[in-house]
C-alpha cells in the first residue's frame, strides 16, 4: 500500500535558568524572556495577541527588581506591564496616540485575563472555540507549547493538531478530520480571511500533508459549534488561521526536517509603517524515497507565502498577499501493479483593506482571485479485482469579494455585519475504464463488469452572502448574541449565550443552523455524478460549563447534539480507501442517507500557562449515525469512546512534549465470498457497520533544545511519531486467488513508527 509506504519509508543535559543565577536575555524570543522570568518568580500573564513568536530582545534590561526588568523588555515591542493582582503582572499594550489597527487576519479574540475589565468585543459568546496558538499555554481556549511545531506531528503540520481535540475523529494517516460527526469536507479552513479550497498536499492520495507551513502561522482558531455568522457555507467546523506578523526592521528563518526545507523572511519599513513576509517551503520526501523506497514513484510538494501590507495613516492599512501550492505526485506499488500520477497547482491572490473610519467602527475588505488545477492519470491493473485506467483534468477559477465591519455604539452593544460574494467557473474534462474481476453484493456497489465514463461540464456559480450579529450585555454577568445569514440558498440563524455564574464559573450556550452548497470543485464526476446538488443543513446546539479549578487548572465540559438534513450522496471503499485510484475498485460503494445525528459529550482538563510544565486531557463519549435505507447505521467513523492527553515542558533551553490519543476502532462490515461457479465472483456483506476494528493508539514525543548565538538562536529536535510502534489497523486490501479461487484479505495498518530530525535557525 502506497500511502503507508511512503510514510514507512521514513523508519529507516537540562539547563533551566535557576532564580538565583543571572540570565542573559539577549538573542531569547520575548516568549523564553517572559518564561525566564517567571522561573525566577514573577507571575505574568499575556495574551498571544501582543506577545508574537517573532519578538527577540536586542538588548539587555537594566539590573534591578524583577518587575522593572520586565517593563524594559516590554517596552520596545510597544508593550507594558500592569499589576493585575497583588502578585499577579499583564502585559498589556501600551497606550496608542491614535487608533491603531488590528494586524492582518487577526480578529478580535479573548485576550483579557481580568474578568471584571472585559470589553464587549472580547467577550466570546461561542460555545466551542478552542485556540492553537504559537505562544499560548493550556488554558480553557488555547493549546500550550511555544509554537504548533512543538506538538509532535507527521510532517510539521499546521492542521494535524486539530485532531488532538476532543470530538475530532481522524484515521492516523491523512491530515483531514472528521469533526463531530461531520465529513471532512464540512470544515471551512481560512487563511488570514480568505477562504481555501482543500489545502492540503496529495489530495488524491490520502491528503497526507496539509499545505499550510506551520512558521507562517501565528494562530488557528477552531470552533466547532455554533460559530459566528460572518462564517458561512460548511457546517461542521471552522479552522481561522492567522499569519505571522513580520518583526522589525528584519528576521530570518531556516528550518529543515526529514520531511521539509522552508526559508522564511520578513521585516518591517518606512518607519514601521510597512511590513513584509515571504517564505517557501519544499519537501525532502521525493528525496528519501529514491535513497529507501524499491517502490518506483516521485512525492514531491512545495509551496510559499508572500504579503507585503502598508500604513498610511494610523486608520487605513493595505495588505496584499499570495499563497502558493503545487505538487508533482508519480507512485506505485512494488509490483507495479497499481500506478497513478498527479499533478495539483493552487495560486490564491488577494488584496486586504483594514479600515477604521471612526473609534466605533471598523472593517476590512477583501478582494481575491483563486486558481486552483488539477491532473490525475492512472492505471490499476491489479489481477483478481480490475484492470482500471483513469484520466483526469480539472481547472476552477474564483473571484471573491467579501467585507466585514464592527460597530461599537456602547460599552453593552457591538454590531458585526459584513458580505461575500463570488463568482466561479469550472472546466472538469473525465474519462473513465473499468473491467472487474470480482463485484460486491451490496447496495450502492457497481452492478456489472463493465464501465466506460466520459464526462465533460463547465459549471459556472454566483454566490452572495449577507450577515448581522448583535452582540448584547444584558448585564455584568450574561451576554447573548443574536446572529443571521443570508446566502443564496438559504437563511442561517444563530444564537448564543454566556453566563458568568461567579468568577471561576461560566455557561456557554449556542445554537446554529447552518447550510453547506457544493463549491465550484465539488462536482463528483469521478463517481459518474454530473449535477449538483441541493445544499445540506444541520442543526447544532450545544452546551458548555467552564471551570477555574485551583492551581491553574481549567475544565470544560461540553454538551453537543447534531442532526443533519437533506445530506448529498458520498462515496466510500468498503474495505481499502487507501489505494492509489479509489474510485476504480470494486468496493467502492454509493450512500445515500437521508439523514444523520451525532451527539455527546466532551471533556477538557487543562494546566493553564505560567509554569514550566503544563498539560491537558482530553475525552469525549460519542455517536454518529445516519438513516440509510430506513434504518439506521454507524457512519464509518463513528468513535464511541476516545482519549487525547498531552504535556509540554519548557525551560530556556529545552522543550518537551508528548502527545497521546487512543480512540474506539471504527466500525466494519464483513465480507465472505458467495459460493458458486459464477464469473465474476461475487462477495456478499453482512450488516453495514455492525463490527469494529481494534481500538487505535498512538505516542508521540518530541525533543528540542535551544542554543543562543550572537545575534541568533539555533533549535534543533528530534521527534517521533508512534513511539511505541503499534499496529494500528485500518483497512483491508482483497483481491481472488488465482489458485484457490477464494477471497484473500490482507489487514492493513495505518503510521508505523516515524522518526525525523531537524533544526530550526532565527536570526
Amino acid at each position: 500500500m502506497v500511502a503507508l509506504s511512503l510514510l514507512g519509508v521514513l523508519m529507516l543535559g537540562s539547563d533551566p535558568a535557576a532564580s538565583s543565577v543571572p540570565v542573559q536575555f539577549r538573542g531569547m524570543s520575548l516568549e523564553q524572556a517572559l518564561s525566564a522570568l517567571e522561573s525566577q518568580g514573577l507571575a505574568i500573564v499575556y495574551s498571544n495577541a501582543l506577545v508574537k513568536p517573532w519578538m527577540r530582545i536586542r538588548t539587555e534590561p537594566r539590573a534591578g527588581e524583577l518587575e522593572q526588568m520586565l517593563a524594559d523588555i516590554l517596552a520596545p515591542f510597544g508593550l507594558r506591564v500592569r499589576r493585575a493582582s497583588e502578585s499577579l503582572f499583564a502585559v498589556v499594550r501600551a497606550e496608542p496616540a491614535a487608533p491603531v489597527l488590528p494586524a492582518p487576519g487577526v480578529t478580535q479574540v479573548p485576550g483579557s485575563f481580568i474578568a471584571n475589565d472585559e470589553r464587549l468585543e472580547q467577550v466570546v459568546v461561542t460555545a466551542s472555540q478552542y485556540e492553537l496558538s504559537r505562544s499560548t499555554g493550556p488554558s480553557l481556549q488555547s493549546w500550550s507549547g511555544t509554537d504548533i511545531e512543538n506538538l509532535p506531528d507527521i510532517g510539521d503540520d499546521a492542521l494535524r493538531a486539530v485532531a488532538r481535540l476532543p470530538g475530532t475523529a481522524a484515521n492516523g494517516i491523512s491530515a483531514t478530520v472528521r469533526v463531530r460527526g461531520g465529513e471532512p469536507n464540512e470544515s471551512l479552513v481560512r487563511f488570514d480571511g480568505l477562504r481555501l479550497y482543500n489545502p492540503f498536499h496529495m489530495k488524491d492520495f490520502q491528503s497526507i500533508f496539509s499545505a499550510i507551513d506551520p512558521r507562517i502561522v501565528s494562530a488557528v482558531d477552531v470552533y466547532t459549534a455554533g460559530f459566528a455568522a460572518r462564517f458561512g457555507d460548511r457546517m461542521s467546523s471552522v479552522l481561522d488561521i492567522t499569519s505571522l506578523t513580520p518583526p522589525a526592521p528584519l528576521y530570518h528563518e531556516v528550518n529543515a526536517s526529514f520531511f521539509n526545507t522552508s526559508l522564511l523572511s520578513a521585516g518591517r519599513f518606512a518607519s514601521d509603517r510597512g511590513e513584509w513576509l515571504a517564505s517557501a517551503r519544499r519537501s525532502n520526501l521525493d528525496v528519501w524515497y529514491h535513497a529507501l523506497s524499491h517502490e518506483p514513484g516521485t512525492p514531491r510538494y512545495e509551496d510559499g507565502f508572500a504579503k507585503v501590507s502598508y500604513r498610511p495613516s494610523d486608520r487605513l492599512r493595505v495588505t496584499a498577499s499570495v499563497l502558493y501550492f503545487a505538487d508533482e505526485i508519480s507512485l506505485a506499488t512494488d509490483d507495479v501493479e497499481e500506478r497513478a500520477s498527479a499533478e495539483y497547482a493552487d495560486r490564491y491572490f488577494w488584496l486586504r483593506v483594514d479600515q477604521r473610519p471612526t473609534d466605533f467602527l471598523e472593517g476590512t475588505t477583501l478582494l481575491a482571485h483563486t486558481n486552483l488545477r488539477i491532473g490525475r492519470a492512472g492505471v490499476l491493473a491489479k489481477e483478481g479485482v480490475a484492470f482500471g485506467s483513469l484520466d483526469d483534468q480539472r481547472s476552477f477559477d474564483i473571484e471573491t469579494l467579501q467585507s466585514d465591519w464592527s460597530w461599537r455604539g456602547s460599552e453593552r452593544w457591538l454590531l458585526q455585519f459584513g458580505g461575500e460574494l463570488t463568482r466561479n467557473r469550472g472546466t472538469y474534462h473525465y474519462e473513465d475504464h473499468v473491467e472487474y474481476d470480482i463485484l460486491f453484493d451490496t447496495p450502492g456497489a457497481p452492478g456489472d463488469t463493465e464501465r466506460s465514463r466520459a464526462i465533460q461540464a463547465a459549471p459556472k456559480q454566483t454566490r452572495e452572502a449577507l450577515y448581522a450579529t448583535l452582540r448584547f450585555g444584558v448585564n455584568l454577568r450574561l451576554t447573548s448574541d443574536v446572529g443571521i445569514r443570508w446566502e443564496s440558498h438559504a437563511m442561517s440563524p444563530r444564537l448564543g449565550a454566556r453566563y458568568q455564574l461567579t468568577d471561576s464559573t461560566a455557561v456557554r450556550a449556542s445554537w446554529a443552523r447552518m447550510y453547506q452548497s457544493q463549491s465550484i470543485d465539488e462536482l463528483q464526476v469521478s463517481d459518474g455524478l454530473e449535477h449538483f446538488f441541493a445544499p445540506q443543513r444541520t442543526d447544532h446546539t450545544s452546551l458548555a460549563l467552564e471551570q477555574r479549578l485551583p492551581g491553574g487548572i481549567q475544565l470544560r465540559a461540553e454538551l453537543y447534539d447534531k442532526r443533519q438534513r437533506h445530506l448529498r450522496p458520498r462515496f466510500e471503499n468498503l474495505l481499502n480507501p487507501l489505494t492509489l485510484v479509489p474510485e476504480l475498485n470494486p468496493d467502492r460503494i454509493q450512500l445515500a442517507p437521508e439523514h444523520g445525528h451525532a451527539h455527546g459529550l466532551e471533556l477538557l482538563l487543562s494546566k493553564s500557562p505560567g509554569e514550566a510544565l503544563t498539560w491537558w486531557l482530553g475525552y469525549s463519549r460519542s455517536i454518529a449515525k445516519e438513516s440509510l435505507g430506513g434504518s439506521e447505521v454507524l457512519r464509518s467513523w463513528d468513535q464511541t469512546h476516545a482519549w487525547s492527553a498531552g504535556l509540554n515542558w519548557s525551560t530556556v533551553r529545552w522543550n518537551v512534549s508528548a502527545g497521546f490519543i487512543q480512540r474506539s476502532g471504527w466500525p466494519t462490515t464483513a465480507v465472505m465470498l458467495e459460493q458458486g461457479e459464477e464469473e465474476p465472483a461475487r462477495v456478499v456483506t453482512g450488516r453495514r457497520n455492525a463490527g469494529r476494528t481494534a481500538m487505535f493508539r498512538s505516542v508521540d514525543a518530541r525533543v528540542a533544545r535551544s542554543f543562543a548565538l550572537d545575534h541568533s538562536s539555533l533549535s534543533v529536535f528530534l521527534e517521533v511519531v508512534n513511539l511505541l510502534g503499534r499496529a494500528n489497523p485500518c483497512c483491508s486490501a482483497y483481491e481472488i486467488d488465482d489458485e484457490t479461487g477464494g477471497l484473500e484479505l490482507e489487514s492493513r495498518h495505518a503510521v508505523p513508527r516515524i522518526p525525523s530530525v531537524g533544526f530550526l535557525w532565527q536570526f
